[in-house]
């Protein structure tokens, strides 16, 4: 999929040869390669012998998009001032035409040492830095004049296989189709109350022979009133209901119903939440794994806004505990994978989501990274995901 890349206020920052520091996180140097080349650009990986695999995944990256750019691998010391003098000397020797910069991305020793030795011989080179907290590009000015600010945050699109390639991942699995979406939405009214989840539960140990009793459980009828419809039978059978989630037994259905189910119904809400803005990829159950390794990653929900991770982790507990050990792991994972830019959130069924997220960022000092949605939430959750697509970088 080429990036798609506006052509007007960027083009007079665009070089002949542009230089990227290549760090832990290869997507700042994905998009700054997109932003700041044009056809016929080079673009050279500063590289040191630790990140070298990491330039060379940039690399493919970057040559599957249309333009036509050469890139090159360059290998430098990552701390030794003289050494990295040295290095960017020889290299500087082969350039000519415009010179560019990006340092978002390398060790401080890299950034610093490179940025005056290409100071010193293109001095007027372009150096620009990604701001990962604004989505903006920052501009170096010469002289005194401040960095001038680009924002750049629906520039560049990047898929979800794109951003795992980039970390050496290939996606394994990944669910498209949706079981039975009606009964998620009955299980999400259920579960909006204390009672109701409590009922659900009960029903799910003692009962699941059979429609739940409404004399019994009568705040499950939203899902006994689902069940009547998508059978077609006000009293229907045990396997007719199994066979509406695709098992032939009930008790086999006992995992989707205590919480896949959660994972379906936000996956619904979020595409609905996404008919105001465009979403470059989703992914619902996607597990990624590396080349030979045993080792998964696996991810409830995620969403590719532009060139940003949204991770979504779904567990249908009322345990604040359970529930922060469920978020920090989405945390992690998205940090991870989509770095500084990434953003995460749990989808649960906690009383007082808001106690748990301020609790959250005070002990992880997230900063706006990660979000908690409660009970309180699921009835509307298209809309308050909605508000966190649109609001999620301003709180950071």
């Amino acid at each position: 999929m080429a990036s798609n890349v506006a052509p007007d206020d960027l083009e007079q920052w665009k070089t002949d040869h542009l230089f990227l520091l290549v760090g832990a996180n290869p997507l700042p140097n994905y998009v700054a390669g997109c932003l700041l080349t044009r056809s016929g650009s080079r673009i050279h990986l500063l590289h040191t012998d630790s990140s070298g695999m990491i330039a060379a995944a940039i690399k493919s990256a970057l040559d599957e998009d249309a333009r036509e750019r050469t890139i090159i691998l360059r290998e430098i010391d990552e701390a030794n001032e003289g050494r990295i003098v040295q290095q960017m000397g020889t290299i500087l020797r082969e350039v000519s035409g415009s010179v560019g910069l990006n340092y978002t991305g390398g060790t401080k020793p890299m950034a610093t040492h490179v940025y005056r030795t290409i100071q010193q011989q293109f001095p007027n080179a372009i150096f620009s830095y990604l701001n990962a907290r604004t989505l903006a590009l920052l501009v170096d000015q010469h002289g005194d004049k401040p960095a001038q600010t680009i924002p750049v945050a629906t520039r560049v699109q990047v898929t979800l296989e794109r951003l795992v390639g980039m970390h050496g991942y290939y996606i394994t699995r990944q669910n498209r189709e949706l079981k039975c979406l009606s009964l998620a939405n009955a299980l999400a009214i259920v579960h909006a109350t204390p009672e109701g989840f409590a009922e659900w539960r009960k029903y799910l140990r003692e009962d699941l022979t059979g429609m739940p009793a409404l004399e019994k459980y009568p705040l499950l009828k939203p899902v006994a009133d689902t069940f009547i419809q998508l059978c077609g039978n006000p009293n229907p059978t045990v396997a007719q209901m199994a066979q509406l989630l695709g098992f032939d037994t009930l008790t086999s259905c006992r995992t989707w119903l205590m919480g896949t189910w959660l994972e379906e119904y936000t996956y619904d809400q979020l595409h609905q939440a996404s008919q105001n803005f465009s979403l470059t990829d989703t992914g619902l159950g996607v597990t990624l794994k590396k080349n030979k390794s045993t080792t998964t990653i696996d991810i409830d929900l995620a969403a590719m806004f532009n060139y940003q991770l949204f991770a979504l982790s779904c567990q249908v507990s009322e345990s604040s505990q359970l529930n922060k050990d469920h978020l920090f792991e989405v945390y992690a994972r998205a940090q991870q994978l989509g770095g500084e830019e990434a953003r995460s959130a749990l989808i649960c069924c906690e009383n007082n989501p808001l106690r748990l997220q301020n609790e959250i960022e005070e002990l992880w000092y997230t900063s706006g990274h990660a979000r908690v949605f409660g009970r309180i939430h699921l009835p509307n959750l298209k809309g308050h995901l909605a508000d966190w697509f649109k609001t999620a970088n301003r709180q950071v």
